[in-house]
């Protein structure tokens, strides 16, 4: 069990700060990381905690008690993480155990991913991506498409969950609100950038638990 009440101290101090940068300070999101606290819900054998929803939910409510920003964002990383389970073991590690910062993301499908040979083309823009200042990858929902048009299914058109690397999106700087400044939830944009299959996830298989392989993996982590 990760223990935040040592947290706390360092949380209340940047509030304010956070508040009025519209980003959370990085002393703390360091501080969160290094504990551990954006991997709670990753799979021990991918270098996460593997706390259960309940462990999991009182850690992000005692957080929000100190600061509402920065549980949000430890809560988008909690729901992010479980997409480690439906990854290829290569690429759930490579994201979520080579790399030690966020993983940021949106989940409605606002890009178009043309489909390549080896992967796809990912064009397009998202909003929200809270927790986008400290960030090293990118989660995207996309609508598959061909020859320009979308790929359409029995339940509407084909989605498909993309894993970007910072270096191939750009961040703007649109997050002007007056609630949950800290957040840093701007939008992001992706202009045909390559994603290989092996790090993308087919919409439908996320409407299923995960694969059997990762099940064994997470039941004896």
């Amino acid at each position: 069990m990760i223990n935040v009440e040592p947290l706390h101290q360092i949380i209340n101090e940047y509030r304010d700060k956070g508040d009025k940068d519209r980003r959370t300070p990085g002393a703390v999101m360091d501080a969160l990381m290094e504990a551990g606290v954006h991997r709670i819900w990753v799979s021990k054998a991918f270098g996460g905690a593997h706390l259960s929803l309940p462990s999991g939910m009182a850690l992000i409510e005692s957080i929000a008690r100190q600061d509402a920003s920065v549980a949000w964002q430890m809560g988008v990383q909690g729901a992010l993480s479980r997409l480690s389970d439906y990854l290829p073991e290569s690429s759930a590690r490579h994201i979520f155990q080579d790399h030690s910062r966020l993983i940021v993301g949106v989940v409605a499908p606002s890009g178009k991913a043309k489909r390549v040979g080896g992967g796809f083309l990912l064009k397009g823009r998202w909003s929200f991506a809270s927790g986008s200042a400290h960030a090293d990858w990118l989660a995207c929902a996309a609508v598959v498409t061909e020859k320009g048009q979308p790929v359409m299914t029995d339940a509407g058109p084909l989605t498909q969950m993309l894993f970007i690397p910072k270096k191939d999106y750009r961040l703007m700087d649109d997050w002007y609100t007056t609630g949950l400044r800290g957040t840093g939830s701007n939008s992001f944009e992706v202009n045909d950038v390559f994603v290989p299959d092996e790090f993308t996830i087919p919409g439908p298989d996320l409407l299923a638990p995960p694969p059997e392989r990762l099940q064994c993996v997470l039941r004896n982590a």
